[in-house]
């Protein structure tokens, strides 16, 4: 059993000594083509501007902690359509909203 057990270790040995020198120069395959974007983050290119931003009337502030984050024009595919504002938590204390981003 020992000698059937040293054999075959030494017939694999043999094997990968001559397999590795040839693995190591041949080209590596392609790699494979990346997904495609969901359609929430391509890029769309809007030619018609959206109108002027409306005035809007905020209701009573929720908590010491909330900011109002005013509303603004989205584009649903078609047409713009209007977002209002509302008061949203603060991510630090401090800190103020700015369109699309927060300050502070």
């Amino acid at each position: 059993m020992s000698k059937l057990i040293s054999r075959t270790f030494a017939a694999v040995i043999l094997a990968t000594s001559f397999a590795a020198p040839g693995a190591a120069q041949l080209p590596r395959p392609p790699a494979p083509p990346r997904p495609p974007l969901p359609d929430e983050i391509r890029p769309t290119i809007v030619e018609v501007a959206p109108p002027p931003l409306r005035v809007e009337a905020t209701v009573a502030r929720p908590g010491p902690a909330h900011v109002w984050a005013h509303g603004y024009w989205d584009w649903d595919g078609d047409s713009w359509a209007w977002v209002n504002g509302r008061w949203v938590l603060a991510p630090t204390a401090g800190a103020s909203w700015l369109p699309a981003r927060y300050a502070g």
